[in-house]
């Protein structure tokens, strides 16, 4: 605001003074001077005199001019004390005939006050003003003070008030313009535009504020539709000098959109360009124009980077913008981000024609391999059709609903809706077929091979209509299916139409005769099985050679089965060089044959190889007790002792242990050695007491002291070791276990078994009735009585074959209970008993599972070795046990072998774990920096299929943090959108995720 005129009562007094007052040193002479000086606009003079005068030398009414004219002179310097001044003159005048003037510049002060605009302390200037009464005022002054109030109570928004006062000026020499001008500037804030295209027309351009009429009228022009004249003003605006880049900002964006609204597209966009240029914020209208003119031009990025900020609001703009950025990255080869753009379209409801053309576009996305975080085409597909039955595009989104239902990850409801049609196409149950037939494979893959095998059947019975080969792939997996149930002549009926119809270059062919051969060895037709595992062998396609070896280990079975241990072995010797990392098995049996051939030296040798080749393997007990009785049938019977010591040494707790130890007491009674047999069968009683082979070795030592006559002795030893098995075992002991036994088998009541543990707390059969109930309780879900029972038998009988089902039992309760420590210590002690590779594996799996949960990367990579050594291992716990083996190389900064552990499995996507494994894969390469690796496999995660719903959703947050981190922000934050939209889950750190993200990318 301009500095406002000194108007003053003083300047006829200092017209006044006489010349030789104005030369005297005297105190009149400083007041003449200082009064001359505030008429002559001299502020600073003005107080440099004033303040010289002597007041004790000056009447009172001297004194109240010298008081008034520091007051206006301060005012005129601008500075912050001249309200301090007015408002001391107020107090110390109460009477003065200038006080109406002072309350005056008071609000002046305040209305001038050297702040930005928007800081200006309206408010209390208004306040100020409202306190004045005009009527002491002159006419001058009367309406100043009208005009400041008015324009006060404009800034405060008073709008009427404020009219009603600058109506009251309208007259005005001084302010009659600018009246005008402001009743204008009130009627457009308030959308009166008629009436502000009045007031404006008549304003003076020529001086503030009127020159700025061609700004509002430019605006009034635009927004009542007369683009003509609303670019005329707009470009007599700009031709202005001294503007204000706010608003020559503004003019550039109405010129350039009224062009825009005229159709001179290409005249609009260098104004539309200005006008971004200079804007702080631009407006979504004109960033939506410049980003269609380049869609036109075909400058793709630069379009979606504009047409991206139009989208901000729920409009019709933002949905027209939606459709165009869809096209343009259509246009860019990215059908992925498309989608979501098209997706966004479709669901605004502003204009039905860019709705209709959206959804058709959406559909072409989605069959180019476009998808929206757990989004449904086929949802999609079908709201088409219901909506728009009679577009153009109808025809062709049936045929990308059929499509649709082959890849959309949700293939429940997929089919739900093919049921529903009426006449279903061909290529609809074409569709069908694929979806049952996938369904069917998934529930297969889960496990449940029982209930995958109605799919299965139901996709077999669509084989007429549907597609020759997924026929042929449903015979396959339906075969394995049944394999499964042990339906073996179903399997292998279902896996012979398969090898009949077939071709030879069918890329499942060698997949279906090693089923087939499995199927045929379950039900013991060797003959038949050898053919087709033979058939594996020479024509293997793509099997691993993992799959070739173990075709290879089957033909040595059926060559052994039919006694041809020659034959036998070479087949073994195949399945070792074909896999030799996992080779434990060919290599035992290839020693066991070459037993049965007389071959003691070479079996030893070929055992101790496998030994010291798999030092992990669950077969090595096995091998030990095959080596011992090869050296005893060479005599080697000191050999046989010596192998015995190290088999009780290294796997004392596994039932080959206690049968070796027994074994070695035998042994060396056959070589004479009495005295050592004797204190090594005592050593197993004393060992293991409450085992088979502790009874075993008890009657052994029975029958060796009653031939030495030192049963005594015998009787005193036994009753010595806790659990030691007594000489003679109560008949009623017997009878009482056998009834309870007969009870719990026949009618599931466990009662009189409890009673039996009750009445017999040291019975000689407490160990298989406790087994008994453990077993009785699990499989009725009854988990604290079935734990009852195994930390029994842990506890007492720990050398008993039943403590692995319970060591098994009580780590695995443990671990769903959370308490990993305990059920750590469980599995530890089942790997040193394990007797069989299931115990064994299902040990190593706990292990790992816990050391996995404890962050314990050492012990993870080493169950996990020893687990993929195994050749006995089942395809998902190595799925597992290769993702964990990943996890233990990563979290111990070995990243890049940790990729290679995941890749391997990281198709897999159907398994927890695969799925686990694919996003951890592209993590590590996000993680590394390699964004290209990292958004390949992201994007195979995500189209992938897998029904893993967490980790989907994990691997489209990785695609979001990626497109961010290229810059992408627009993909960004669609797909975290449409993620947060559409998760089944509720997860709250996948919400967490999002959100943190999505705040992230507003900055």
């Amino acid at each position: 605001m301009k500095r406002l005129p000194i108007l003053s009562v003083l300047a006829a007094a200092s017209a006044m003074a006489a010349p030789a007052q104005m030369n005297s040193p005297a105190s009149q002479g400083y007041m003449a001077r200082g009064l001359e000086m505030l008429s002559a606009e001299n502020y600073t003079g003005c107080i440099d005199q004033l303040r010289q005068v002597d007041r004790s030398l000056l009447s009172a009414s001297e004194v109240e001019d010298v008081d008034w004219a520091l007051a206006q002179a301060a005012f005129g310097t601008g500075g912050s004390s001249a309200i301090t001044h007015f408002r001391r003159f107020l107090a110390q005048y109460p009477y003065s005939l200038r006080r109406g003037e002072a309350m005056m510049r008071v609000g002046d002060c305040l209305f001038t006050r050297s702040y930005p605009e928007a800081l200006k302390a309206y408010p209390e200037a208004l306040k100020a003003y409202r306190e004045v009464d005009g009527t002491s005022l002159n006419l001058d002054l009367r309406d100043d003070l009208d005009y400041r109030t008015a324009y006060c109570m404009m800034q405060v928004g008073e709008l009427d008030g404020a009219a009603s006062r600058f109506a009251a000026i309208a007259t005005s020499r001084k302010y009659g313009a600018a009246s005008r001008f402001y009743r204008g500037y009130i009627a457009y804030a308030k959308g009166d535009y008629a009436e502000a295209e009045r007031y404006f027309s008549q304003a003076d351009t020529r001086v503030a504020p009127g020159n700025m009429s061609e700004y509002y009228l430019a605006q009034i022009y635009y927004r009542t539709g007369r683009y003509d004249k609303a670019l005329s003003s707009a470009r007599n605006l700009l031709k202005r000098s001294g503007v204000s880049r706010d608003f020559s900002a503004e003019a550039n964006r109405v010129a350039g959109e009224s062009l825009y609204q005229l159709d001179r597209q290409p005249e609009a966009i260098p104004y539309l360009k200005k006008y971004l240029s200079e804007a702080q914020e631009p407006l979504p209208s004109a960033l939506y124009i410049l980003g269609l003119a380049e869609y036109a031009e075909g400058e793709y990025s630069a379009a979606v980077s504009h047409l991206e900020s139009a989208t901000g609001a729920d409009d019709a703009m933002a949905q027209s913008a939606y459709l165009y950025i869809g096209q343009a990255l259509m246009h860019e080869g990215d059908p992925q981000a498309a989608l979501l753009a098209f997706d966004k379209a479709r669901t605004m409801n502003h204009d039905a024609e860019v709705r209709e053309t959206a959804f058709y576009n959406y559909a072409v996305a989605r069959m180019q391999g476009g998808r929206v975080p757990f989004g449904s085409s086929v949802d999609t597909f079908e709201e088409f059709l219901r909506r728009y039955p009679e577009s153009s595009h109808a025809a062709q989104v049936q045929e990308y609903l059929v499509a649709g239902y082959m890849t959309d990850n949700d293939y429940d409801r997929a089919l739900a809706s093919i049921e529903r049609m009426s006449n279903p196409s061909p290529r609809v149950l074409e569709a069908k077929q694929n979806i049952l037939y996938t369904l069917g494979a998934r529930t297969l893959a889960s496990g449940d091979a029982a209930s995958a095998i109605p799919l299965l059947r139901r996709a077999d019975a669509v084989a007429a209509s549907g597609n020759a080969s997924t026929a042929l792939e449903v015979r396959l997996v339906l075969g394995e299916a049944l394999y499964r149930t042990a339906d073996y002549a179903g399997a292998a009926d279902a896996l012979l139409d398969y090898v009949r119809l077939a071709p030879a270059s069918a890329p499942n062919s060698a997949v279906a005769r090693y089923d087939l051969g499995y199927t045929r060895f379950a039900q013991k037709r060797y003959d038949d099985a050898a053919t087709n595992f033979t058939h594996v062998v020479d024509r293997p396609g793509g099997l691993s050679k993992e799959a070739v070896a173990d075709a290879y280990n089957r033909l040595g079975d059926t060559r052994y089965y039919a006694s041809d241990f020659d034959g036998a072995e070479k087949f073994y010797d195949k399945a070792y060089s074909t896999y030799p990392s996992a080779g434990d098995y060919a290599l035992f049996q290839k020693g066991v044959m070459q037993g049965y051939r007389r071959n003691h030296k070479a079996k030893i040798a070929t055992l101790t190889q496998m030994c010291e080749r798999f030092p992990s393997s669950v077969l090595v007990p096995d091998a030990l007790l095959e080596i011992t009785e090869s050296r005893i049938q060479l005599d080697d019977n000191d050999g046989a002792i010596a192998t015995y010591r190290r088999l009780v040494a290294d796997f004392s707790g596994t039932e080959q242990g206690r049968k070796g130890h027994l074994q070695m007491a035998q042994t060396m009674l056959n070589a004479g050695r009495r005295t050592d047999a004797i204190e090594t069968y005592k050593d197993v009683v004393k060992a293991y007491p409450t085992s088979v082979e502790a009874a075993e070795a008890s009657d052994a030592l029975k029958r060796l002291s009653a031939e030495d006559g030192t049963l005594q002795q015998y009787m005193d030893f036994m009753a010595g070791v806790d659990g030691a098995p007594k000489m003679d075992v109560a008949e009623a002991d017997r009878l009482s276990y056998e009834t309870a036994d007969k009870a719990l088998v026949t009618q599931g009541n466990p009662a009189r078994m409890e009673a039996y543990l009750t009445q017999y707390p040291s019975g000689s059969f407490r160990v298989r009735a406790l087994e008994s109930l453990m077993l009785h309780y699990s499989d009725k879900g009854s988990e604290a009585d079935a734990l009852r029972c195994a930390d029994e038998i842990v506890a007492k009988y720990p050398d008993n074959s039943a403590a692995e089902a319970a060591l098994a039992m009580k780590a695995d309760a443990d671990y769903a209970a959370g308490r990993g420590e305990d059920a750590l210590r469980s599995w530890r002690m089942l790997e040193q008993r394990a007797s069989t590779a299931r115990r064994l594996n299902a040990a190593r799996m706990g292990i790992m599972r816990v050391a996995r949960d404890l962050g314990d990367y050492a012990l993870v990579e080493q169950a996990a070795d020893a687990l993929l050594s195994s050749s006995t291992l089942g395809s998902e716990n190595r799925t597992e046990a290769t993702y964990s083996k990943g996890i233990a190389l990563n979290g111990t900064g070995r990243g890049a072998e940790a990729r290679t552990q995941w890749e391997s499995i990281a198709d897999a996507t159907d398994d927890l774990y695969g799925a686990k494994a694919a996003y951890s894969l592209a993590q590590s390469y996000f993680d590394s920096g390699d964004l290209s690796q990292a958004r390949s496999q992201a994007e195979e995660l995500t189209s992938s299929g897998t029904p893993h719903a967490y980790w989907l959703a994990r691997g489209f947050i990785l695609l979001s943090d990626i497109y961010a981190q290229q810059g992408k922000n627009f993909e960004a934050r669609e797909y975290l959108q449409a993620l947060r939209s559409n998760y089944p889950g509720n997860e709250s750190d996948i919400f967490d995720m999002i959100d943190t993200r999505l705040e992230k990318l507003k900055k």
